[in-house]
Parts: C-alpha cells; structure tokens; sequence
C-alpha cells in the first residue's frame, strides 16, 4: 500500500457518484453538514470515514500500513468471522478495494477495513455518568452483570483484544448491550504462532486488568453510586490504567463487608504492575463475584463525604444541569466532551487531540494532547508523542512529558513515575521525593511501600526515600491492615510494619543494617 495517499484523493474517490469500489457498490459517505464533504476522522495510523451501505452504517478505514501490518489484519478478519458472539460486529477486511488516483494522477488500488458502525450507541464511561447524573441503580446493576458476562466471554476466548477501554466499548442507551470496536489490532495465539507462553501473557494482561478494575468499579457503583467521588466520576473506566490508587479503596470495602471474592480479586491487583496472573483462577473469581450477593459496606471512613452527596443532592443536580445543557452546545465545536466537570474543568477532543474547557465552555488548555486525565486537586495526567507528564489549571508543565508510567495521587498529593524502567516520586510542585532507582513501586496510599531494587529485591520505603524494611525478599505485597505478605526462600509469610513475622512459628533469619541507607 502506497502511504503517500493523503485524504484528499480517498475523499475524491468516496465522493465520485460512479463509485470506485471493487465490492461495495452504491456505498454511501456521510457528509458534513457545513462543508458538504465527507465526514472524517484522523488517529496516528488510520484515515476514517462514516459511511452507509446496503442499509447499515459503517466505518470505512484507510491505514498507513506496512505488508506485516496488513498480513495481521488478515488473520483479524479471518479470526473474527470465526466467532459467534453478540460483543462483536462486522469486521471486513478488503485488499486491494478502492481506486484512488495520487497526486501524481498516477491510479492504484488501495486496501480498507470496513466495520460496522454504531451509530446510536455511546462510550462505555458517557453512560456510566447518564447513570450516575440520575442515580440510576437499575441501569448500573444491568450494566455490572452485562459487563461481567462480557469478561467472561473474552477472558475465556484465545484473544486479546489489546485496546480495550471506554473509548473501544460502546453501550446501546436503550437496553444497555456492549459492543467492542477497533478491532484491527487483537491478538491471539492462532496468528501469532511465533509467541512463547510468556509473550502471550503479556498480551493478555491489558485485558485482565481492565476486566478486573472495570468489574469491581462497576460492583461499587451499582450498590452505591454516590462511591463516584471516590472512584473519580468515571476516569477510572479511561485509559492509560496504569497503576491505580483505588486499590486501596476497593480493599477497604471487600475487607469490611467480607465479599471473599472481592478480597481475592483485589489481593490478586495488589500486585501490579509484576503480577502473574492466573487466568482461570481470575475467571473463577470473577464469576464467584458475578454471582456473590453480599452487602457492600461502602461508608467507614468515607462515611461523612457519602452522607454529604446524599444531604445536598439538588444543588449537585442543577449544576450537572446546567453542564448539560452547554455540553450540547459544545458538541457542536468540539468532536468529544466529558459529560460531567471535574475540578472545574472538563476534557474536550478535537480532531483526536485533548485539551481542556471551563464550566462556561471557555478553552483553557488548548487540544494538543494524546489522552488526558481528569483534573483533581489542580494537577492531572496528560499524554504526548514523548510520554506522560504532570500539568497544573494553567496548562503548565509541573513534570515534563517524557515518563513510561505516570499516577497522580491527589488525596496524598504524590506523583508516581517510571522513566526508562526506573520508578520514583515527586510532590505536589514536581519536587523529587524519590529518586528514580526502583524497577517497581506498589501502592502509595500506604505508608510504608513496597518497592523493587535492581537487584530484583524486594523491600518498603517511606515517602521520603528512607527504608522501613531492608531490600532482603524475593517479592512482597503492599500492606493492608498492618500486614503484608513477602516471599524468602521460596516461602511466602506475613510480616508487620516493622518486618518481622506475624506468625511465631515462622522462623525466618533477616539482616538488620543498623542504619539502613537506600542502594
């Protein structure tokens, strides 16, 4: 395929009433009602145009790909019509379809994928928040035990689908059906026959953990909605998930309302990001959770915050009101707008690009972002060709868009980074707290943490980079309740806040430096 080919010849073939098609004839382009020209669609790898054919809507795709590119798609098309499955729709791939003449005026038959479009449907976390503005328990528990099932499905199906987030996942506003879109980039042992069973797991393990995150996320809700505050609206069911400090709220509530299944799936998280998962015991506790009917209790310590959302519902509701009703206008200039503020602040696309918009509708920070996060507590995440960085209300860099991995803890007001492998911590204002040494940090809403060295040892830390356990295990878990558990000698055991064995029956010798220092 010629990757020259710029939009204007593919819109001059899509418009020409005689067609230029092999196979789809009498296709039809959507047009934009203000330039009278086909509506389209950019992203780093592909041209998209909404079409219409035999009846049904689709998305016609043009990529810029290489021969191995589109040999993959290949067997994505061949895969995918295997399947018999309501989650997914039409998916073709057609070789060699449409004539296009280049600048040169030289012609050339150039390849597409055509994908059936749900025109009605909405993004995943757009009607989680159509639930949350109405309180809607009803919709929020069809939609827990929808998605569920749709884990099952696709963790226990030989695929991974790789990109799967609120932007892939569609929801019918009527009965609630999910729907998995972008499609050309699944993988699956049947064409990837080259894999070990090592890369295979790692391809696998995005969809585990938004599987897992997206199914307790949505077990909250349903039992609670107002628990948004605490889940952050709905930017937990966004990409990049990365490393999440709602762990810790999720362990909190599996741990006082004794769910054992909700207990297992979040000790089974903990871990992140050197899990090893279990995929048939990840299933069968998802499933175990699916059908697990006990309480949760939500309140303990965010008991005054819920009791809080309950006693001033109407003064919420008239300012989401009001946010509604200029998201629409919005719309109008925007190709995307978060349905609900955040800090004051809400997300805006335009032409695949991020940026951010006041409560009156006014740009604050201009679209030029790869993916941004929610503002919370003046800071929020943002994504560039370079990386992740740290941004404050102005549009300012507070740490430099150049990070792997970057979670913003606004309730500790910590920032956890990972450039070239190595993880550390910065403040509020981008001051190092950390150095950058450790090849993995857990979960920092705990005081002390686990951490890695590149030694491959295991060890706690404090905020301030001092060592609270000395780095002497072979893997270790975050505390939960005082207690975590560490591996030595090939034998896992539990330890307090000090580091020594809970159990009397576990005899375990530790170096002890007298004044440890960090390695």
């Amino acid at each position: 395929m010629n990757t020259s080919i710029s939009i204007h010849p593919l819109i001059e073939s899509l418009s020409n009433p005689y067609g230029r098609f092999k196979t789809l004839q009498g296709i039809e382009a959507i047009t934009d009602p203000l330039t009278g020209a086909p509506s389209s669609f950019y992203t780093s790898e592909m041209i998209c145009f909404p079409v219409r054919w035999q009846g049904k809507e689709y998305t016609l795709k043009y990529l810029y790909g290489s021969d191995d590119n589109l040999l993959h798609i290949r067997y994505v098309d061949q895969y995918l019509s295997s399947l018999d499955t309501p989650y997914i729709g039409e998916f073709h791939y057609l070789p060699q379809e449409m004539l296009v003449f280049d600048h040169d005026d030289t012609p050339q038959y150039v390849d597409l994928i055509l994908m059936e479009r749900a025109a009605a449907w909405i993004y995943f976390n757009e009607y989680i928040d159509q639930c949350l503005h109405h309180q809607d328990r009803v919709r929020l528990s069809q939609l827990y035990e929808d998605f569920s099932q749709m884990a099952l499905w696709l963790l226990s199906t030989p695929f991974a689908h790789r990109n799967l987030h609120a932007s892939t996942l569609l929801v019918h506003p009527e009965d609630g059906s999910l729907h998995l879109i972008d499609l050309e980039q699944i993988a699956a042992p049947a064409f990837h026959p080259e894999l070990d069973a090592q890369g295979e797991e790692l391809l696998l393990n995005s969809d585990n953990l938004v599987c897992s995150l997206y199914t307790l996320g949505l077990k909250v809700l349903q039992e609670e909605p107002a628990t948004c505050r605490f889940l952050q609206g709905s930017s937990m069911f966004k990409l990049p998930i990365l490393y999440t400090p709602l762990i810790s709220l999720f362990r909190d509530i599996a741990q006082r309302s004794q769910c054992r299944p909700m207990i297992e799936l979040v000790e089974m998280l903990s871990d992140l990001p050197h899990i090893e998962w279990d995929r048939i015991r990840l299933l069968q506790l998802l499933e175990a959770l699916k059908t697990d009917r006990t309480p949760l209790e939500l309140y303990g310590s965010y008991a005054e915050t819920l009791q809080q959302a309950h006693n001033h519902p109407q003064k919420e509701t008239t300012q989401d009101a009001q946010w509604l009703l200029r998201r629409q206008k919005l719309l109008h200039r925007y190709t995307s707008v978060a349905p609900s503020l955040s800090d004051g602040l809400s997300e805006v696309e335009f032409h695949d690009r991020w940026g951010y918009v006041d409560e009156k509708g006014v740009e604050l920070i201009g679209c030029q972002y790869l993916w941004v996060d929610r503002f919370c507590e003046g800071r929020a995440v943002v994504q560039t060709e370079e990386g992740f960085g740290l941004i404050n209300k102005h549009g300012e860099e507070i740490l430099p868009w150049k990070y792997e991995l970057l979670e913003w803890d606004c309730r500790q007001g910590i920032a956890m980074a990972s450039f070239e492998g190595l993880s550390g911590l910065f403040g509020r204002n981008g001051e190092e707290l950390v150095p950058l040494r450790y090849t993995w940090i857990g979960c920092i809403d705990s005081d002390p943490f686990a951490a890695r060295d590149e030694q491959d040892r295991y060890g706690y830390i404090r905020r301030d980079g001092t060592i609270a356990i000395p780095f002497q295990f072979e893997d270790a878990t975050s505390f939960n309740f005082g207690k975590a558990m560490v591996k030595l000698h090939e034998q896992w055991f539990p330890i307090d806040l000090t580091g020594r064995p809970i159990l009397d029956e576990v005899e375990i010798k530790f170096s002890q430096p007298a004044n440890p220092q960090v390695p």
